[in-house]
């Protein structure tokens, strides 16, 4: 039982650190730069489409990747998703 949990405990400690770095700046850029040329618009549009997407629709392609990768059944691949 201890393997497990502290193989949950570090996948998920990485993955949240990793989610934070990046969504904090990306969370920073789309705020306080202005885009050129109306830009703004289309960038939420497009974010709000990927957020609408079923989690289905994106996990195939990502399984395939990984299948590329041989990263299937890793750490690296759980954190990467």
């Amino acid at each position: 039982f201890g393997s497990y949990l502290t193989n949950s405990v570090v996948i998920t400690t990485i993955s949240v650190a990793i989610a934070l770095l990046i969504g904090t700046h990306a969370a920073y850029a789309l705020a306080r730069f202005r885009m050129w040329a109306g830009m703004g618009r289309y960038v939420g549009f497009s974010l709000l489409v990927v957020r609408i997407l079923p989690p289905i629709v994106i996990i195939i392609p990502v399984f395939a990747m990984a299948q590329q990768l041989n990263v299937l059944n890793t750490q690296l691949s759980l954190i990467a998703v």
